[in-house]
């Protein structure tokens, strides 16, 4: 025999007014501990410029006995609250972190704010279930991307069923078919019937592909949307770490600067994408500022390097720039900002062309030029560790006061010998996850790596 429930009945008269008044307090005071976490990320953004490098978490912890994590949740709050008002949601504050974590998808994050500004109640365990499915929806993704047609056209087979089924195949065949008559259509040769089969066709597919759709899970759907190439034309290949790590340990040092010299030195990273080459710096320099054009949840952006407004102090300035025209550029603008030197990290071919020999060699050729010996593998959007390529790569490095010197080889042991144990698991997440430190002194981690010298 199951319990029977018993309803509790509405309070009424004084007790109902009581109660009422309790409830809007309630509400106010919790609208005023979202607005109290805020101003905390406020003053600790503050804070932390004030204390400048190396003194930030020693402050945290002689201050509040703190983490750097801890202060991070509310930096973010914070942040994030500069363009969503949290304070007028009905959200735990618990959940206000996980929203302005930067390892949240933002599709995942604007959905949730949305569903919030609506008046939906959200616990903190479906923001979460949310969030993780987005996550789980992106790394699918991910993997249908690294698939060749064939093993597309057998995952396509097997996660729909035979009514629905849409093989990578078909598709292209039937699309190389328009494109055919679209090219005959251009030259003055179609015919009406050839264009009613183009416009049967897309008809077909669209019909195809909207039943595909809607067995996509949102959180995939938007996913897939935010993560088309930017329609400006923006080239996102990142950078190995290992082949970052190979400029500051073989190259630099062929000009005499060794990777402690860079301990004390600021960097600007200003095509950072979602900070591959970033990361890798900053386990050397004690500075590293990265920017970008377009905002991949990496560093500052949107920040246009090639606006003339756009300035950084920097010792070097270093990156992967973008293709074509806009590599001269960059490389223009970077020999004029940076005070000790500039890298760039190119495709061996960019030392060909009669434009870029008349308009940058020629006065200004590069200190060194150092060819990798072993093949870097760059993929179009992420970084694959297994990957290959037929590309040759190389380092070029202007520095200021230095005397030319001859081509260099780098050796062929950077891949095996400079690749980490965690840099599968760090730099394949979007953005890149940064490495957390390990104790309160913010140092470089090429003098976490360094042994102390012993005493004489």
């Amino acid at each position: 025999m199951s319990k029977a429930t018993r309803s509790t009945p509405a309070p009424s008269g004084q007790r109902a007014t009581e109660l009422a008044a309790h409830a809007a307090a309630i509400r106010r005071l919790g609208k005023r501990v979202v607005t109290d976490v805020i101003e905390i990320g406020a003053r600790l953004t503050d804070a932390k410029r004030l204390c400048g490098h190396g003194h930030w978490l020693p402050w945290l912890d002689r201050e509040f006995g703190w983490q750097e994590r801890t202060a991070r949740n509310f930096i973010s709050v914070y942040e994030a609250s500069k363009s969503a008002d949290f304070a007028d949601l009905n959200l735990p504050v618990s959940a206000l972190y996980l929203l302005s974590a930067p390892s949240t998808p933002p599709e995942a994050r604007d959905a949730l704010l949305d569903r919030a500004a609506t008046g939906e109640k959200l616990t903190h365990a479906e923001i979460k279930q949310t969030i993780t499915a987005t996550k789980d929806a992106e790394r699918e993704r991910e993997l249908v991307e690294a698939m060749s047609d064939e093993e597309f056209a057998d995952w396509a087979d097997a996660e729909h069923s035979k009514d629905e089924k849409i093989t990578y195949k078909a598709f292209v065949r039937d699309m190389g078919l328009v494109i055919d008559i679209a090219d005959r259509g251009y030259a003055g040769k179609v015919t009406k019937a050839l264009l009613d089969v183009a416009c049967e066709v897309i008809n077909t597919w669209t019909k195809q592909l909207a039943k595909l759709e809607k067995n996509i899970p949102n959180g995939a759907r938007a996913i897939m949307a935010s993560r088309l190439e930017p329609t400006d034309g923006l080239d996102f290949f990142p950078t190995p770490p290992w082949a970052t790590r190979a400029l500051i340990e073989r190259v630099l040092p062929v000009l005499g600067v060794r990777p402690a010299d860079l301990a004390r030195l600021t960097v600007w990273e200003p095509a950072c994408g979602e900070g591959h080459m970033a990361e890798a710096l900053a386990e050397y320099f004690g500075t590293v500022i990265a920017t970008d054009i377009h905002d991949y949840r990496y560093g500052e952006a949107p920040v246009d390097f090639l606006d003339e407004a756009t300035k950084r102090d920097a010792d070097w300035i270093i990156t992967n720039s973008p293709f074509e025209e806009k590599f001269l550029r960059f490389a223009l603008r970077m020999l004029k900002l940076a005070r000790v030197g500039v890298a760039m990290f190119v495709q061996l071919r960019y030392l060909e062309t009669i434009e870029r020999y008349e308009k940058i060699f020629r006065d200004n050729p590069p200190t060194l030029v150092a060819i990798f010996v072993e093949r870097v593998n760059l993929c179009k959007g992420r970084w694959g560790p297994d990957g290959g390529t037929a590309t040759a790569y190389a380092w070029l490095v202007w520095m200021h006061g230095q005397t030319r010197r001859p081509p260099f080889w780098i050796p062929p042991d950077c891949e095996e010998r400079l690749t980490r144990a965690d840099d599968a698991a760090r730099f394949t997440t979007h953005p890149v996850t940064p490495r957390p430190a390990s104790d309160g002194l913010d140092l470089p981690e090429y003098l976490r790596r360094t042994p102390p010298r012993p005493r004489s």
